[in-house]
């Protein structure tokens, strides 16, 4: 799977940055030229780019970008609220950052596994940096394979723990009941899956409902 490819490539490369690119996605001739710019000024952020969202035939859905310069890491909200935060793919990485802390994308894990290696990267680096250019074109391809890789509850929970320690107090309340909420769909799509027997989704839900998590929420 990706995640596995990925980790070998962190492990072979040798060049002094690390960049990511899926192979059904493209990006503007000047991506890397001005994402080393960026590191280089900025050696202690984690570097991002804007990018567009595009259909199959090319058609742009939505440009991700804010506005550019240096951001906290407090300033998580905003950075995740408008798309940028998750994907590996509009930033740039630092190889020695990644080698000493020994990061890993969990190639067990089916959503959110680039975000959790992103946030990961942030615990070691001191600030954001933001390029306002949408370098990257990131293709949403509607398939059986995507439909069918929906996160679930406890996928989703390791990390909205991890994201919280990067959002300001005044955006805790919306982001818990964003995660809250979809905590509560996730038990209406087990009992409505006619897949599992009534035992096997009294079990599932009764998890949900007894985590501490949760509960808190």
């Amino acid at each position: 799977g990706p995640s596995a490819a990925r980790n070998l490539g962190m492990d072979h490369c040798t060049g002094e940055y690390i960049m990511f690119c899926d192979s059904d996605d493209t990006v503007e001739p000047t991506w890397t030229e001005k994402m080393v710019d960026a590191i280089q000024e900025h050696p202690d952020a984690l570097v991002t780019c804007g990018f567009r969202r595009l259909d199959e035939v090319g058609n742009t859905l939505r440009i991700h970008i804010m506005p550019p310069g240096i951001r906290s890491k407090k300033e998580y909200f905003q950075y995740y609220y408008s798309g940028l935060s998750g994907s590996l793919c509009n930033k740039i990485y630092r190889k020695s950052i990644i080698q000493i802390s020994d990061l890993r994308l969990d190639a067990n894990l089916r959503h959110a596994e680039d975000a959790i290696l992103n946030l990961d990267y942030l615990d070691c680096v001191k600030e954001i940096f933001i390029l306002d250019e949408a370098l990257y074109n990131y293709y949403a391809y509607c398939s059986v394979t995507t439909l069918s890789s929906k996160v679930n509850y406890w996928q989703l929970k390791e990390i909205f723990c991890k994201r919280v320690a990067y959002i300001e107090p005044k955006y805790i309340d919306q982001y818990n009941k964003e995660f809250f909420f979809f905590a509560w769909s996730e038990i209406k799509d087990i009992l409505q899956n006619k897949a599992l027997g009534t035992e096997q989704q009294v079990k599932q839900v009764q998890q949900i409902v007894a985590d501490h998590v949760f509960r808190e929420l």
